[in-house]
């Protein structure tokens, strides 16, 4: 396990909030390369069928039905029963949550599924690892963490037409390979450096001849 104090990131310019945000940048580059290295696994991203961003709404799959279920001050449980409908079944937490002074606590549906709705989303013809679309920047963003330094890369297309998309695309993918190259390279120096030899000891004669 690795921490990114947001400590380590703070400088002469350098806001709080910029680096918490570089911080957060070198934790996901660091996740990334144990991804790239197997050591680690691709988190499983969750169905939003089977997904409510209601607290206390869940989806059974023995049922196959959405169960309502709100806590308050981590004891007290008030059962809102089942629903096949999902819209349902979150009306009526929300509806509990309120009843019981919670709604400040519950986050908008529709602003939390919508927040970025109106944004265009691009998939590359050919996806390269550690360079993905940036939705909410409308960019791409490009991440490799060399000597244990993240370094982060990004490219703003011109427009959003198909040839401007592909060519700021392989910019991004272009900067990466440069970076993991420059990777290699010191990996194979620190695999070159040869530790220096030590010198043999002088082994006494256990059996010395009494004549000399």
């Amino acid at each position: 396990n690795r921490k990114f104090s947001v400590k380590k990131f703070m400088g002469p310019g350098i806001s709080e909030a910029q680096a918490d945000a570089a911080a957060l940048e070198a934790a996901k580059a660091f996740r990334a390369e144990l991804v790239e290295k197997g050591i680690l696994s691709e988190p499983r991203q969750k169905d939003p069928n089977f997904t409510s961003e209601v607290p206390g709404v869940k989806w059974e799959k023995k049922s196959k039905k959405w169960r309502v279920e709100i806590t308050l001050k981590g004891r007290k449980r008030i059962c809102g029963g089942c629903f096949t409908d999902k819209a349902a079944a979150e009306a009526k937490g929300l509806e509990l949550r309120e009843k019981d002074g919670l709604q400040r606590q519950v986050k908008p549906v529709a602003t939390l599924a919508n927040r970025y709705a109106g944004l265009p989303v691009f998939h590359p013809k050919m996806p390269y690892r550690g360079v993905t679309w940036r939705k909410a920047e409308q960019q791409w963003h490009a991440t490799c963490l060399v000597g244990g330094v993240p370094r982060n890369f990004r490219v703003k297309p011109k427009d959003h037409s198909e040839v401007e998309l592909e060519r700021s695309f392989k910019r991004a993918v272009a900067w990466r390979k440069k970076q993991e190259k420059e990777r290699e390279n010191e990996r194979e120096k620190e695999g070159k450096a040869v530790k220096p030899k030590a010198k043999p000891r002088p082994i006494s004669d256990p059996c010395p001849d009494p004549s000399l």
